[in-house]
């Protein structure tokens, strides 16, 4: 539960003083931890399924070794305004899948970046 600097503030904020007790306590932390890992499930997975669960490049297949691309090589823009992880995800779902994004390796997305922006398997 979100609450403004002002309520925060008030000392006999009780529902702020319960609120803030529990998701600091070992419960609360386990709980939120278990509900973000299912929500950026559920984002990738929406976000797989568009794009495919295969390297664009090489094929690959394997999930552990996929990850999301820039395709215009501009995912320095993203990482500046601190768009990673569930919060790319969020925003790939929000903007209706772009073309600008796509699925590789981890092999031909470093590959790409270390060969100005071309991966030696398309060739």
């Amino acid at each position: 539960m979100k609450f403004c600097q002002e309520c925060r503030k008030l000392p006999n904020h009780k529902l702020f003083k319960r609120t803030y007790t529990w998701e600091r306590s070992e419960k609360g932390r386990n709980h939120t931890k278990k509900y973000h890992k299912a929500k950026k499930a559920e984002y990738k997975k929406m976000v797989y399924d568009y794009y495919g669960w295969y390297c664009n490049c090489c094929d690959e297949d394997g999930e552990p070794f996929l990850t999301i691309d820039h395709v215009n090589n501009d995912g320095h823009l993203d990482r500046k305004q601190s768009i990673t992880g569930i919060r790319l995800y969020q925003k790939i779902v929000a903007d209706g899948f772009p073309a600008k994004y796509q699925i590789l390796c981890m092999n031909c997305n470093f590959a790409k970046k270390n060969n100005e922006g071309i991966c030696p398997h398309a060739n």
